[in-house]
């Protein structure tokens, strides 16, 4: 079967926004503090990875337990989504970032909350000059001070399906355990990329309000909301 280069691209589209961005689906439609995770597979890879965060392939043992934490005693919820696309170009992103921009707007105009209360956003964070630099723009251009902020690929590398789905569970963990990860192997932060980044260590703090985000294939922007239902 001949493939043309047009359908490649379709195919490669098709699967960008199926597969990173599968948590849009379930968070929208699912109140998440129904939803037990496996937290202590979560706990387990994070501390493996952090021991050898060069090997990305983890063997995480006791699937069927559960940590004592889950998103049941955090009452935490998705209250707001936004999505919305760059249509600039198949893999990058426009340093200017006007979709991720406007995906952030939108998640937080769905959630009906004002910009200051975001206490934490788990980056999309490639470790590329295009995305990081474009990842801070949309971010300084939305908010006032920036909020703490951390990428989670240094411990898992770039997936090449469901990261979103994976970050958010990454966030709901931070939130149940109120401790936001650092970026694992950031060690200083350019000029250009100037934000409020956990480095060297996590940070011990509660988190209300979190947002995390993406951006994929084909020019697409997602930005999820989580809140504590006690907010």
């Amino acid at each position: 079967m001949r493939i043309t280069v047009f359908g490649l691209m379709l195919i490669t589209l098709i699967f960008s926004v199926l597969g990173e961005h599968s948590a849009v689906n379930i968070s929208t439609v699912t109140n998440i503090d129904s939803t037990k995770l496996h937290l202590s597979q979560i706990n387990n890879f994070i501390n493996q990875a952090q021991l050898d965060h060069s090997d990305a392939h983890h063997t995480v043992e006791n699937k069927d337990d559960c940590c004592d934490v889950d998103c049941c005693e955090s009452n935490c919820i998705c209250i707001g989504y936004g999505t919305a696309n760059d249509c600039f170009d198949m893999t990058r992103i426009p340093t200017s970032a006007p979709g991720l921009s406007d995906a952030i707007n939108l998640c937080l105009k769905d959630a009906d909350i004002s910009q200051e209360h975001i206490e934490y956003i788990n980056l999309h964070g490639t470790a590329t000059k295009l995305n990081d630099i474009a990842e801070t723009n949309a971010i300084n251009r939305i908010f006032t001070l920036s909020p703490n902020v951390s990428g989670f690929k240094g411990y898992t590398d770039h997936m090449l399906g469901a990261c979103g789905a994976f970050e958010v569970a990454i966030t709901l963990y931070s939130m149940a355990q109120s401790e936001m990860p650092h970026t694992l192997g950031l060690k200083s932060v350019a000029n250009n990329c100037q934000l409020n980044h956990i480095l060297h260590s996590p940070l011990k703090s509660s988190i209300k309000h979190a947002i995390s985000v993406n951006c994929g294939m084909g020019g697409v922007n997602t930005a999820i909301q989580i809140s504590k239902l006690d907010y």
